[in-house]
């Protein structure tokens, strides 16, 4: 999968749930804002008077994104001059009882 890298990070800590440490790195991509809304069709102004609750995301460009990265893959990232398109190799792992997909390197985009 081909993506637009600007950088790689690491989100580290002590766990408050079972006091164990833990690292989450994540693959920081760019990618196009695709508009999104979950607004009944049908929505009222009696249902906002309800507090009845949605989310729209609108806007023009680029956003930013994180995808999970595996263990230990993190130092390959290291010699990359970001921003830099790259072609991300991704497996899937267990994480917090789902099944997510995560990078697990890459090679320079041709």
């Amino acid at each position: 999968m081909k993506v637009h890298a600007i950088g790689v990070t690491t989100a580290s800590g002590i766990s408050k749930k079972n006091g164990k440490p833990y690292a989450i790195p994540s693959l920081l991509v760019l990618q196009p804002i695709e508009p999104f809304s979950n607004k009944p069709a049908d929505y009222s102004k009696e249902d906002e008077a309800a507090g009845k609750d949605y989310y729209e995301l609108n806007g023009y460009g680029l956003t930013e994104r994180q995808i999970a990265m595996a263990e230990g893959c993190m130092e390959q990232f290291k010699g990359i001059k970001f921003p830099a398109m790259i072609d991300v190799e991704t497996d899937s792992e267990f994480r917090g009882g789902q099944m997510v997909t995560v990078v697990t390197g890459y090679k320079q985009a041709a």
